[in-house]
C-alpha cells in the first residue's frame, strides 16, 4: 500500500510536470489547433465575436499577434513568437456565463458584465519571455506597461468589422451550440465534406449578425460554409438524386422552435441522404436571465 501511494504522487507530479510545461511553451500554431478563430481583424482595432472589442497603443502598431478561443482572444508579443517560436503571451480577455466571482486563481482584471456574461483581463501567470535577449525581454517589459490603458479601451459589445455595435440577441451562442451538438452526433455523416450547407432562413430570431457569426464559426472549425436548403442544392447540382444523397457536403437546418419564458426547444436536422440523416431536439433553460443548454438528443 505504501509503495502504490508513492508511485501515485509520483504519477501527479510528472503529469503536472509536464501539463506546466505545456502551457508555458506554448506556440502560436498549438493554440490555433486548439482553439477556434472566430474574429475579425481590422487594422489596430481587433473586433471580436465574443462580444468585445479591444483598441491597441500606437507604439503597438505591428508588435501584436492574436490566437483566438471560443471565449475570447489570446494576444501575444510578436518578435518573441517570431524569435523563439513559444512563449511570449501578453494577454488574455475572455468571457464566461454569469456574474464576477469573489476570487480568481489567477490575476485577474473584471472589464465589466454584458448581455449574461463576465468579461475579464488577465495578464501571464508566469514570466513568458525567455532566453538571453535583453532586447526582446525589455521591449516585452514595455509593452506590459500599457495594460492599464488597454483595459480602458477594451468596450463591450458585438461588433461588424467597421466597428460597428450591435445588439446582441443571444441566438448566434444558442444556434452555434445547437448546431454544434448536431456535428458531434453521428460523426459518420461529417466524413469528406468539402462544404456545410446552413439554412440560415430557417434561424428563427437570429438576426443577420447572429447569421455571419455562426457561419464564420462552423467556416473555421469545418470546411466553407454555404447558406442554403435542398431545393437550393438540387438546383446547384450539389444533390446526387442517383443516389439521393450530398456526396461532398453536409445541411444542418432548425425544424421548429418552441419558446417560453424558461424554456427553448430546438428541433433541427443533420442530412446527408434520403437513407442518412438525423433529427435532433435540443433543450435550453433560463437561469439567472442567461440560456443555458441542457441538451441534445437524437430522435
Amino acid at each position: 500500500m505504501r509503495k502504490l501511494l508513492i508511485f501515485g504522487l509520483c504519477l501527479i507530479l510528472i503529469l503536472g510536470s509536464v501539463a506546466i510545461c505545456f502551457f508555458t511553451s506554448l506556440k502560436l500554431s498549438d493554440v490555433s489547433s486548439l482553439w477556434l478563430p472566430t474574429q475579425i481583424l481590422d487594422g489596430e482595432v481587433l473586433n471580436c465575436a465574443a462580444g468585445f472589442s479591444i483598441t491597441f497603443p500606437k507604439s503597438w502598431e505591428g508588435k501584436w499577434i492574436s490566437a483566438y478561443t471560443q471565449n475570447g482572444v489570446m494576444v501575444f508579443d510578436r518578435a518573441i513568437q517570431e524569435a523563439q517560436g513559444e512563449a511570449g503571451l501578453l494577454f488574455t480577455v475572455s468571457r464566461y456565463q454569469g456574474g464576477p466571482q469573489q476570487e480568481y486563481a489567477t490575476p485577474t482584471y473584471v472589464l465589466g458584465t454584458y448581455n449574461g456574461y463576465t468579461y475579464v483581463f488577465s495578464p501571464p501567470s508566469d514570466v513568458e519571455w525567455a532566453g538571453t535577449d535583453q532586447t526582446l525581454s525589455d521591449e516585452y517589459k514595455k509593452m506590459c506597461q500599457d495594460f492599464p490603458s488597454i483595459r480602458k479601451n477594451i468596450k463591450l459589445g458585438d461588433f461588424t468589422n467597421t466597428g460597428e455595435i450591435r445588439l446582441s440577441s443571444q441566438w448566434d451562442d444558442i444556434y452555434q451550440r445547437t448546431l454544434w451538438d448536431y456535428m458531434k452526433q453521428d460523426p459518420a455523416l461529417n466524413d469528406n465534406i468539402s462544404f456545410i450547407a446552413i439554412d440560415l432562413s430557417s434561424l428563427e430570431y437570429a438576426n443577420d449578425y447572429d447569421k455571419k457569426v455562426i457561419s464564420v464559426w462552423f467556416e473555421n472549425q469545418f470546411a466553407p460554409v454555404k447558406d442554403a436548403n435542398l431545393d437550393d442544392l438540387k438546383s446547384e447540382g450539389l444533390f446526387d438524386a442517383s443516389i439521393s444523397s450530398i456526396p461532398n457536403g453536409l445541411l444542418l437546418t432548425i425544424d421548429k422552435v418552441t419558446q417560453s419564458d424558461n424554456e427553448i426547444i430546438i428541433d433541427g436536422t443533420k442530412y446527408r441522404g434520403d437513407d442518412k440523416h438525423d433529427h435532433f431536439e435540443t433543450t435550453w433553460q433560463m437561469d439567472n436571465n442567461t440560456w443555458n443548454l441542457v441538451g441534445t438528443k437524437m430522435n
